[in-house]
């Protein structure tokens, strides 16, 4: 495999805790801030310019994230099928992007079909 991130500049010795482990919540960073997944990010980001879960609704929404749908971790951000193929992502806006992120506790409204906002009501 072709290796896209660099091994030597995303896989520093810092990121390693005592038994030579990666940080897994490191890996990702590193990975972010590359250049194979800023220009993926950039390319898919001039392709898709608006919010495509918005778009969905009807609504238009620049798009300022691009989500994995298949979400990195440190065992899959290195394939390139996974984290670089545009299949696997959808460019969201940041409302979408923290509503994809959050967990239901978090999450305080819902957003039906036309696109109207109601709150959550906990019993």
């Amino acid at each position: 495999m072709v290796d896209f991130f660099g091994a030597s500049a995303y896989w520093p010795a810092a990121l390693a805790d005592k038994e030579g482990e990666l940080l897994a919540r490191s890996v990702p960073k590193a990975f972010y801030n590359g250049p194979a997944w800023q220009a993926c990010r950039s390319g898919y980001l001039q392709l898709h310019p608006f919010c495509e879960d918005c778009l969905m609704r009807g609504i238009y929404t620049p798009a300022e994230h691009v989500h994995h749908m298949i979400w990195l971790t440190a065992d899959n951000y290195t394939d390139a099928r996974i984290s670089l193929n545009f299949d696997n992502l959808r460019a969201v806006c940041v409302e979408c992007h923290n509503r994809r992120h959050a967990t239901p506790r978090q999450q305080r409204y819902t957003v039906d079909e036309r696109g109207i906002v109601s709150p959550l009501v906990d019993f």
